[in-house]
């Protein structure tokens, strides 16, 4: 997996890097120095059962940060980051990877950080040198880096199982290179109630009359009445909302303009600022709103690239009021073929993929783990 050059392992490979050689000296490396003031000679960390001493656990902590933590939140975040180093650790043990001594030794060999800077290739004189400077024998530091180093061969599987296919980056290169402008029109329902406020007044009569038909039992007069009066003036809104969609998706069938529908919804108009494929979508303008209603409709997602520039969608019907649409600029690549591209979208994909795989998998492992910190004061 080391002779691997894909995305994934280059990243997984430099990341850890830096962290098998911390952990290397954390845990046999330097002369005992003791714990410097401020740290808790008293702390104890046990993850899952393994257990880690004060003076490991802050060795480790000063290679990391080169000094001990500035404030309390620097120093809750190097914790939460050594656990999840050492349940990655745990994770690779658990899948039984392991590894041969040949194939541990080759890897070494083959790792830049071990090999001599003057002649650019592993030197063994070199290597046992930074085994003596670090006070380390070989096989404590074999015991280390092969543990380690299967945690580096997890991260290879997880982003193995994460490759791209060529579908997937067809089409994400595709929507990468989209650009697309909506104008829209949108009639709220405190507008529509204003508008036709006769139209939606409930009287009192209609209000005896709904009890009687109905039958309701009236437990208290005042808000009783008034709830069924909330009930009767939404349907009367309902009734007048439709009245419109109706008029309008009559239009949008025929592939009227939006300038027609928009005159019949007679609602404020605005363009949205240019946005790509799946992107958020918002107006234009010093004051950006959110356009979330219109973008988050099954409408929009069906009709939004079939449909003509300045042809008229049907009707939004949402929480708040009405919304029509129609595409103002639509630049929809015929293929993608650059092969720039095409390798920095592959990138992209692999390494978010991978991304939401590691912290899916941190995150149940968080959950089914017994992480215990403790400290005697």
């Amino acid at each position: 997996m080391f002779e691997t050059k894909g995305t994934i392992t280059k990243y997984a490979g430099y990341f850890l890097i830096a962290f098998f050689l911390m952990i290397i000296i954390l845990s046999f490396g330097l002369p005992d120095l003791g714990l410097n003031c401020g740290e808790d000679p008293y702390m104890k960390i046990q993850i899952n059962g393994q257990k880690f001493n004060p003076v490991e656990y802050y060795k480790y902590q000063r290679m990391v940060m080169g000094s001990a933590p500035r404030n309390e939140q620097m120093s809750e975040y190097f914790y939460q980051s050594f656990v999840r180093e050492v349940l990655i650790q745990q994770k690779a043990e658990h899948e039984g990877i392991e590894f041969s001594d040949q194939r541990l030794s080759d890897i070494i060999k083959k790792r830049p950080e071990y090999t001599n800077p003057s002649t650019g290739k592993f030197d063994p004189a070199y290597f046992q040198m930074m085994l003596n400077a670090n006070n380390m024998t070989l096989p404590e530091f074999e015991k280390i880096f092969r543990r380690n180093a299967a945690s580096d061969e997890l991260y290879f599987y997880i982003g193995r199982g994460n490759a791209v296919s060529s579908d997937e980056l067809k089409f994400s290169s595709f929507v990468s290179a989209t650009k697309i402008q909506i104008k829209y029109a949108f009639l709220s329902n405190d507008v529509l109630k204003k508008r036709y406020e006769k139209d939606v007044t409930v009287t009192d009569a209609e209000i005896d009359s709904e009890i009687e038909s109905r039958n309701v039992k009236i437990s208290d007069p005042n808000t009783d009445r008034e709830r069924i009066r909330k009930q009767l003036a939404d349907k009367k809104l309902d009734k007048l909302k439709n009245d419109i969609i109706e008029k309008i998706n009559s239009l949008a069938s025929s592939n009227a303009s939006f300038d027609t529908a928009a005159a019949i919804l007679n609602g404020t108009t605005g363009k949205s600022a240019p946005f790509k494929i799946g992107e958020e979508i918002r107006s234009e303008g010093k004051e950006p709103v959110n356009l979330g209603a219109i973008s988050g409709s099954g409408i929009f997602t069906d009709r939004l690239l079939v449909m003509g520039n300045n042809v008229t969608s049907p009707v939004i019907n949402s929480a708040s009021g009405l919304y029509i649409f129609t595409p103002v600029l639509k630049e929809l690549p015929a293929s993608v073929t650059d092969e720039t591209a095409l390798d920095k979208t592959r990138g992209e994909l692999t390494t978010t993929g991978f991304n939401t795989v590691i912290r899916n998998m941190l995150l149940d492992m968080l959950q089914g783990s017994k992480i215990i910190k403790s400290s005697k004061n």
